[in-house]
């Protein structure tokens, strides 16, 4: 189990909890569980230990879910870099190269229109990547984050689009180190 498709279906399961919401308040609704009586019937007394139950469990839940997925991404971060140590080179033209295939999440902004991918980056077609902080090598770099963020996976890719409406999912050619 990897975090993405956990982030993946906690992101159903969030998408279903406020139709599972509705479905209890309707049903307390119907068997009386809002009734102005002032008498304590079971079903009163049910209902408000359901919605209690749900109120104090719930974000325990989703806490536990999130701390999860944080531990499954470094666990993966802690693999890939214990795995990955023929990939320190000194010079960045050195680096094995590969031809990729991704997906970005970019909104189109600014007049002539612009990428602008969900970091907050903006960028063109036929944008190079460039190192802010070492101009002395070519992006990508092993040990460096530079270069461009794309998925390499199309389920993630629409699943991080299906969060940012307005956004469009964009095919891109990629090279370097994946």
């Amino acid at each position: 189990m990897d975090s993405a498709s956990v982030e993946r279906k906690l992101g159903r399961t969030l998408r279903v909890l406020p139709a599972v919401v509705l479905a209890l308040l309707a049903l307390s609704y119907l068997v009386g569980g809002f009734s102005e009586s002032a008498e304590p019937s079971a079903i009163k007394s049910f209902s408000h230990f359901l919605f209690t139950v749900f109120i104090a469990v719930g974000p325990i839940i989703f806490i536990a879910v999130l701390l999860l997925i944080e531990r499954l991404r470094r666990a993966t971060e802690k693999n890939l870099a214990t795995h990955n140590h023929k990939l320190v080179y000194a010079d960045a033209f050195d680096l094995p190269s590969q031809e990729m295939h991704g997906h970005k999440i970019a909104f189109i902004t600014d007049r002539p229109p612009t990428f602008t991918g969900l970091t907050g980056d903006r960028y063109t077609h036929d944008t190079v990547a460039q190192c802010a902080l070492n101009t002395q090598h070519v992006p990508p770099v092993a040990g460096c984050e530079c270069g461009f963020y794309a998925y390499n996976d199309i389920r993630r890719a629409q699943h991080e689009l299906s969060i940012n409406p307005g956004a469009f999912l964009i095919d891109v050619d990629l090279f370097g180190v994946g």
